[in-house]
């Protein structure tokens, strides 16, 4: 069934849409059944170790650090396994993308085929990306480019931020707190929960190739947005709350390993500090960074959210926020 769909480009892109759409209903499908979950354990396989065009490997395993996870405000002892129905959304995610193994492309070309709309014109391919490693662009056109799109600039519909750009270590990070159960292990959140799935299916030298080829693509200011008495206060909230950390410029820094925001699009940042502030993330008793970034979103209402968010915006196009430091 599936050879026949691989090598019919119509078919193909039928099951792309419809896999996609599998991977919606059962990212809302958990969200309605968060109260009763079902968990299947599997092996560890690595994606990749596999010549067939329809090897799906495993997306995820039992927690070795279980008891970290255990330890999250309102955790149950399964909570570091990925539900049952998020389970299915990251098969729908990785199926699309056997579908479009069958053609291997060198390093730095575009390995999507171009799509043509209803009447027939084919869309612009996207600008090559210069990479030295076929590795990298590999994995990231596989797997992540699914949810975050071919540069890195997210897809909102599915929750997945923009991270063209971002620095290796960040990502390697991030990903290494999904795969631990330091983040997206929460109960309450579903796409958390569905990124760590997808992680625990890489191994190390796969993420740190990815981490490599999406810090070369061209990152996307964080648009603006808001009223300029909204801004203004988002500056001095971010001069006198978040600058220390993240810096004047809003790029982040290694040493306190705190995030470059000024790529970030809008609605994910906003979800971040409410994730935060209600403790479904940072919460871990050995999250050291996530337990500070807590302290300060608790200090702050919905409105200063909106605000701080809508300041970065302001930052991500040159505002300088340090004349409003006290």
């Amino acid at each position: 069934m599936f050879v026949g769909l691989e090598n019919s480009d119509l078919a193909g892109g039928v099951f792309q849409s419809i896999l996609r759409a599998a991977a919606l209903l059962s990212a809302g499908l958990v969200a309605i059944q968060s109260g009763s979950r079902s968990y299947l354990p599997s092996p560890r396989l690595a994606i990749g170790q596999n010549d067939s065009p329809f090897f799906i490997p495993p997306f995820f395993q039992p927690s070795r650090r279980g008891k970290d996870v255990r330890r999250h405000q309102n955790a149950n002892p399964r909570e570091g396994r990925p539900s049952m129905l998020t389970v299915v959304a990251v098969l729908a995610i990785l199926l699309t993308s056997c579908v479009e193994k069958k053609e291997e492309k060198p390093a730095g070309e575009n390995t999507r085929a171009l799509a043509s709309n209803s009447v027939g014109q084919l869309t612009v391919a996207p600008p090559k990306i210069d990479t030295t490693n076929l590795e990298e662009g590999k994995i990231f056109q596989q797997i992540c480019f699914q949810c975050h799109g071919e540069k890195g600039e997210g897809k909102e519909e599915l929750r997945a931020p923009s991270i063209g750009g971002l620095p290796e270590w960040y990502v390697i990070e991030q990903t290494e707190k999904f795969r631990s159960g330091l983040r997206g292990a929460h109960p309450k959140d579903i796409y958390g929960q569905l990124m760590r799935g997808i992680t625990l299916a890489l191994t190390p030298e796969q993420v740190k190739n990815a981490a490599l080829y999406n810090e070369r693509l061209p990152g996307e200011k964080t648009r603006q947005r808001g009223r300029e008495d909204s801004i203004d206060r988002g500056r001095y909230s971010y001069a006198n709350k978040c600058m220390a950390c993240h810096r004047y410029n809003g790029k982040g820094e290694i040493v306190f390993h705190s995030a470059p925001l000024t790529t970030l699009n809008i609605e994910y940042l906003e979800r971040q500090l409410k994730k935060y502030r209600n403790g479904w993330r940072g919460n871990a008793e050995n999250d050291l960074y996530g337990r500070k970034m807590i302290d300060v979103a608790r200090l702050m209402d919905d409105r200063e959210i909106e605000d701080v968010v809508n300041y970065i915006g302001a930052l991500a196009h040159g505002d300088d926020p340090r004349p409003a430091m006290e």
